[in-house]
């Protein structure tokens, strides 16, 4: 495998990514006005989405800078 992302997936990666940082916020507010714990379920969001957000943004990067034969 070359290590370059199909552009479907990428797709699908950004709109994941997106949708978890909604859910992060969302969580965290949540959380926020609850004064309950529940803030580390936001940072796992945060992180997911940042993963997800993080491999889309560098396949794309990479696909775009190859020469295309």
């Amino acid at each position: 495998m070359n290590g370059t992302v199909p552009r479907p997936l990428r797709l699908v990666l950004w709109i994941l990514g997106g949708v978890l940082a909604v859910m992060a916020v969302f969580t965290l507010l949540s959380a926020w006005q609850s004064q309950s714990d529940g803030w580390w379920i936001s940072v796992c969001f945060f992180i997911s989405a940042g993963v997800c957000l993080t491999i889309a943004a560098v396949s794309g990067r990479q696909s775009a800078s190859k020469p295309s034969s």
